[in-house]
C-alpha cells in the first residue's frame, strides 16, 4: 500500500543545485522543491501602485521599465525580510503570500508590518524620484488553495481569501493599508487600526468588516493570553532550576540554562516563574530580552533590550529622555562618579535598540570591543551586588554574534552569580547550543507535554469550574498537554455552556474554522519544518485517523525508510507510541495535516486504504468492517465534493 513515493535526487529547476533527497527547499536559492497542492490558512497581501499610467505618458518605456524595476526590489526586499514569498507580479500590481509554501506562528503580522514597510520605503524612493508614486494595499487571511496549475505556472494561491485581498486593495485609498476582519483579529495587540466600518466589495456578496493599519504599537510576535493561571504540571522542573540558581547564588559561580521545547509548551512561562522565585529568595536582579525572527537592527539588540525595559523606556521617549531613564538605571550599580563608564553603557543601550549614537558611525572592529566591554562593565557592576537573572527568550532566532557575546559573559563572570536563562524551540535531533566548557555551570531542561492530570487541572483554572473526567480526556487528546493549545480551547469552550450536562463537549467541529488562526498556523509552523519523509508521514496518519498499528502506518509509505521517520516523530513528540500503536500526541495536529490534504489526495487515500484493508484484513469483526465503511464513505463523500 504505498501511497506516495519519491525516488531519485532532486535537482533545483532554479539553480540546478544537486538538492539531498527528501529536501523540500533548495539550500542554495531557497526554491520549493517539492510542486504539491495543498490547502493552508495564508495571509495575502495586495499591493498596487497609484500614478503609473501618468508616468508611463511622460517616461520613455525603458526608463520607465527600469523605475519600476528599482522600486520593486525595494518592495520585494521588504517582503522577503519579513518572511513573505512574492506569488506575482503584474505590471504595477505585487501580490505576496504569507504562510505559503512556508508557514510562520505570526503570518497575518508579519504580513501587516510588511505592508507598513513598504508603504514608508515608497515615500522614501518617491522623494529620492521627485515623483508622486503612491501604493494601495489590501491584506487578508484565510483558507486557499496553493500550486502550480497543471497547464503551466508558477506556484500560486487562489480562493475568495485572493479575492477579497484583491478588492480590499481597489477600496484602499492611496497611501493606505486596508485589511480584513481575520487579519485584524490576529494581530490587534501589535497593531493600531482605524475602524472603516462594514463595507460592500465589487462582485462579492454580503458586506465585511474592514480597518486600515496604521502603526505598529509593539514588538513583533507578542501573544496574547487569555488567561494567565497558576503555573501547573511543572513542579519537578521548577525546583531542578530553582536549585541550579540556588547553587549559582550560593557557590557564586555563573549558570547557563537551556529551556526548550515545542511553540507554546511554556517555556517563557517556567523561565519567568523561576525568575522571580530567584527575586524573592535571592534578591535577584532580573532582567529579560526576546531574540526575534526579523525586524532586528542588531544582532544583539536582546541584551540592549534587556536594559531597555528594566530602565522603563518607552518606544514614545525621544533619545533625550531614553539616554536620562538608562543612565538612571545604571547610576543605581557604579559608582556615580564613573561618568566616563556610564555615560559608554547608555551609549551601548541607546546603539543596540536602535536609537542614534556615535558608536553607529565606528568601524565593526572597533564597534563590536566597545559594545562588549560596556555590558561587561555593567553586568560586573550589577552581580558585585546582586544575582543577576538574564532570561534570553527564543534564542533559535539568535545570530552567532549574540551567542558569542554570551559567552564571553559566562566567562568573564564566571566567579559571580550570574545566571543566562535561555529559552528555545529546538527540535530534539537537532544541535542545541551550550556554550564552550568552562568554569560555569550548565543545565538543560526538555519540557514535555503536560499529563492528563495537569491538563484537567490547567483547563479548570482557564474555565472556572471543575471539568469531568469526560472533558478531561477529551481536552488532552485535543491538546496534547501543549498548555497554549489548552488556553486557546478553552477560550472556545467559555462561550459554550460547557457546565451544562446537556451540552455536548463537542469542539472537534470548531478547530480548523473557528480556532485563532495564530493557534492552526502554528502548527502549520511546525509541520513545515520537518523535513519531507516526516511530514509525508504525518499526512498518511491523518489520513489514517487519530491512532492506528504501526505496521499500517509503515506500509503507506517506503516501510524500511519510515522507520527511522516514525522514531523522529515520537522523539518530536508529534506522534507517540503505546505497545505496537501508534497515535497522534495532539488531535490538533492531526486535524491541521489532513486539513492541509486537497480533497482529492484525501479522497485517492482513503480509497486506497479501504482497498487494502478490504483485500488483507481477514478480521472480520466489527471494528475491522467499520473500519473499511469509514474509508469507503470518506472517500466517496470526498469524491462528491470535488465534482
Amino acid at each position: 500500500m504505498v501511497i506516495h513515493s519519491y525516488t531519485g535526487d532532486m535537482i533545483c529547476p532554479s539553480c540546478t543545485f544537486d538538492a539531498p533527497n527528501g529536501a523540500r527547499f533548495c539550500s542554495v536559492c531557497g526554491h520549493l522543491l517539492v510542486q504539491t497542492e495543498e490547502r493552508r490558512i495564508v495571509t495575502v497581501l495586495f499591493a498596487d501602485l497609484v500614478g503609473f499610467t501618468g508616468l508611463s505618458e511622460n517616461r520613455d518605456p525603458e526608463e520607465l521599465k527600469h523605475l519600476i524595476d528599482r522600486c520593486f526590489q525595494r518592495l520585494v526586499a521588504d517582503v522577503t525580510a519579513f518572511g513573505g514569498t512574492v506569488d506575482k507580479i503584474i505590471g504595477d500590481a505585487i501580490v505576496v503570500l504569507f504562510g505559503a509554501p512556508t508557514a510562520h506562528e505570526d503570518d497575518p503580522e508579519r504580513a501587516v508590518r510588511a505592508a507598513l514597510q513598504m508603504q514608508r520605503t515608497l515615500v522614501t524612493f518617491a522623494a529620492e524620484q521627485t515623483s508622486d508614486m503612491r501604493m494601495r494595499i489590501g491584506v487578508n487571511t484565510g483558507e486557499v488553495l496553493v500550486g502550480a496549475l497543471k497547464a503551466g505556472g508558477d506556484y500560486t494561491a487562489m480562493g475568495d481569501t485572493v479575492n477579497v485581498a484583491s478588492r480590499l486593495q481597489n477600496l484602499a485609498s492611496p497611501g493606505e493599508i486596508l485589511v480584513g476582519p481575520s487579519t485584524r483579529s490576529a494581530v490587534s495587540e501589535v497593531i493600531e487600526f482605524e475602524d472603516r466600518g462594514m463595507t460592500d466589495l465589487r462582485g462579492r456578496e454580503g458586506s465585511l468588516k474592514v480597518a486600515a493599519a496604521i502603526v505598529e504599537i509593539g514588538p513583533p510576535g507578542r501573544r496574547k493570553f487569555a488567561n494567565r493561571a497558576p503555573i501547573i504540571g511543572r513542579e519537578l522542573e521548577q525546583a531542578h532550576l530553582a536549585s541550579a540558581i540556588e547553587v549559582a547564588v550560593v557557590k557564586g559561580r555563573a549558570c547557563l540554562i537551556n529551556v526548550l521545547g515545542e511553540a507554546g509548551i511554556g517555556k517563557t512561562r517556567l523561565a519567568s516563574e523561576v525568575a522571580s522565585q530567584a527575586e524573592i529568595e535571592h534578591d535577584a536582579i532580573v532582567l529579560e530580552g526576546r531574540v526575534l525572527p526579523y525586524g532586528e537592527t542588531s544582532p544583539l539588540r536582546a541584551l540592549g533590550d534587556s536594559l531597555a525595559g528594566a530602565a522603563g523606556l518607552a518606544a514614545s521617549d525621544d533619545s533625550i529622555r531614553a539616554r536620562e531613564k538608562i543612565a538612571a538605571l545604571v547610576r543605581n550599580y557604579l559608582d556615580p562618579s564613573d561618568l566616563e563608564s556610564i555615560e559608554q553603557i547608555a551609549e551601548v543601550v541607546l546603539y543596540l535598540i536602535g536609537r542614534p549614537t556615535s558608536i553607529s558611525f565606528l568601524e565593526t572592529d572597533r564597534r563590536v570591543p566597545m559594545v562588549r566591554d560596556g555590558m561587561r562593565k555593567f553586568f560586573v557592576a550589577v552581580s558585585s551586588k546582586y544575582p543577576v537573572v538574564l532570561i534570553l527568550r527564543d534564542i533559535q532566532w539568535a545570530d552567532q554574534r549574540l551567542l558569542d557575546v554570551v559567552e564571553q559573559m559566562l566567562e568573564l563572570l564566571s566567579d559571580r552569580p550570574f545566571i543566562v536563562m535561555a529559552t528555545a524551540r529546538w527540535a530534539l535531533d537537532e544541535v542545541r547550543w551550550v556554550a564552550t566548557p568552562g568554569r560555569h555551570n550548565a543545565v538543560v531542561i526538555n519540557l514535555d507535554p503536560l499529563d492528563m492530570t495537569a491538563t484537567s487541572l490547567l483547563g479548570s483554572e482557564l474555565l472556572g469550574a471543575p471539568v469531568s473526567s469526560v472533558m478531561a480526556a477529551e481536552l488532552y487528546e485535543r491538546s496534547g498537554g501543549n498548555p497554549f493549545f489548552v488556553e486557546e480551547i478553552s477560550t472556545l469552550l467559555r462561550e459554550e455552556d460547557f457546565t451544562n450536562p446537556g451540552v455536548r463537549f463537542d469542539i472537534e467541529k470548531k478547530m480548523i474554522g473557528e480556532l485563532p488562526k495564530t493557534l492552526v498556523g502554528l502548527v502549520a509552523a511546525r509541520l513545515d519544518s520537518l523535513p519531507q519523509a516526516e511530514r509525508r508521514m504525518v499526512e498518511n496518519a491523518s489520513v489514517l485517523g487519530r491512532r492506528g498499528p504501526v505496521y499500517g502506518l509503515l506500509l503507506m509509505g517506503d516501510e524500511s525508510n519510515d522507520q527511522s521517520s516514525f522514531r523522529h516523530l515520537v522523539d518530536k513528540d508529534i506522534l507517540s507510541m503505546e505497545g505496537e500503536w501508534w497515535r497522534f500526541r495532539s488531535d490538533l495536529v492531526r486535524d491541521v495535516a489532513y486539513s492541509m490534504l486537497t480533497k482529492s489526495v484525501r479522497a485517492d487515500r482513503h480509497l486506497m486504504v479501504a482497498e487494502w484493508l478490504a483485500a488483507n484484513t481477514d478480521d472480520a469483526s466489527g471494528d475491522a468492517v467499520q473500519s473499511i465503511a469509514t474509508h469507503y464513505a470518506a472517500a466517496a463523500e470526498l469524491g462528491r465534493e470535488k465534482q
